[in-house]
């Protein structure tokens, strides 16, 4: 009875679960593990944007260009310089991470700022998933798909 009961609980979608392992990973100190989820999270979402706008990518373009390609295709407006150049910065981390074997220290504050634009960049892409699902709210009881979005002011440090 309870296997029933579970299986008629929505499930959560799999952009959404790694997003929250990358946000714990944050917060347990492991750096590396959570910039590597972060861009695992909008990933995963954006091919599952492309597969149900049929938006087909030519060659191997980032994922700042699939996302932007997915806002295009959703009659979306972009995402703005200061959120597309923090997700090149959360990119190009992640790949010195994954391809060149880099360590962050344990101070380090990187990670913090990949989360901060990812936070934003998910919110953008469970926007345009509610849009192909066909998702309408009664006037009034809609959700704040806004997301406002500032750069961070603080001094950055290098990659």
């Amino acid at each position: 009875m309870r296997f029933q009961h579970a299986l008629k609980a929505p499930a959560i979608p799999l952009w959404l679960d790694l997003a929250h392992d990358a946000h714990s990973a944050l917060h347990r100190g492991r750096h590396e593990q959570s910039i590597i989820g972060w861009i695992q999270a909008l990933e995963v979402a954006i091919d599952m944007i492309e597969d149900r706008c049929k938006v087909k990518p030519s060659g191997k373009p980032t994922i700042e260009v699939r996302l932007a390609q997915c806002l295009n295709a959703c009659d979306l407006p972009g995402i703005g310089k200061p959120l597309h150049d923090e997700i090149v910065f959360a990119r190009q981390l992640r790949n010195k991470i994954i391809h060149e074997g880099k360590r962050l220290p344990f101070n380090d504050t990187q990670a913090e700022r990949v989360s901060v634009a990812m936070i934003p960049a998910l919110a953008i892409a469970e926007k345009m998933l509610f849009k192909l699902e066909g998702v309408s709210f009664h006037e009034g009881n809609e959700p704040n798909f806004a997301v406002e979005w500032d750069a961070p002011q603080a001094a950055r440090p290098s990659p």
